[in-house]
């Protein structure tokens, strides 16, 4: 944790700010782009149903989920050998 809270003190210095971004649940759905567009339409109408606005927050969990996984993936092979290289002892 202390190494944590120094990096995070470094980048403060530089005007690095952080949010938190909370979800009420950590639900997930899986919803076929038709459903997830007809959701989001809904959503964007201002649908009153909490039951779709639950769907949709977890829908949206699903959706960044994805996103990130194809973040990695696109970058693994960069990041692994990055990782192999020798780099600067301290």
């Amino acid at each position: 944790l202390e190494a944590h809270r120094k990096r995070r003190a470094y980048f403060k210095e530089f005007g690095a700010t952080s949010s938190d971004h909370g979800h009420p649940t950590a639900d997930t759905a899986n919803l076929s782009d038709t459903a997830a567009q007809e959701l989001f339409d809904s959503i964007r109408r201002g649908s009153e149903d909490e039951r779709e606005r639950k769907l949709f927050r977890a829908q949206m969990l699903t959706e960044m989920a994805k996103i990130i996984r194809r973040l990695f993936s696109r970058n693994s092979a960069a990041t692994r050998a990055s990782i192999s290289r020798p780099g600067p002892t301290m």
